[in-house]
């Protein structure tokens, strides 16, 4: 991971037009990191936003064919996994 992969503060400069992250309002963004994988498993850029309140993965490109994951409310979260793959 570099740098342009994890942005605090700030959601990406390519999704902030998507409706997802331009009307977030007082729900302020805590932190943005890019991930190269899509959830079907192909290779796509998706970022993660996670915000006060809750989180949600945007994959980049065509909103038609990349449709938002989430969000899903941080008060409802019990327990996080991530894990990283090689191959």
């Amino acid at each position: 991971m570099t740098n342009k992969d994890l942005l605090l503060g700030q959601a990406p400069a390519e999704l902030r037009a998507r409706p997802e992250v331009h009307n977030l309002g007082a729900d302020q963004c805590l932190f943005s990191v890019c991930s190269d994988l899509a959830s079907d498993g192909t290779a796509h850029s998706v970022w993660v936003i996670v915000t006060t309140a809750k989180v949600f993965a945007i994959p980049t490109g065509d909103p038609a064919t990349a449709p938002v994951i989430g969000p899903f409310l941080l008060k409802d979260v019990e327990k996080v996994r991530t894990f990283h793959t090689v191959g």
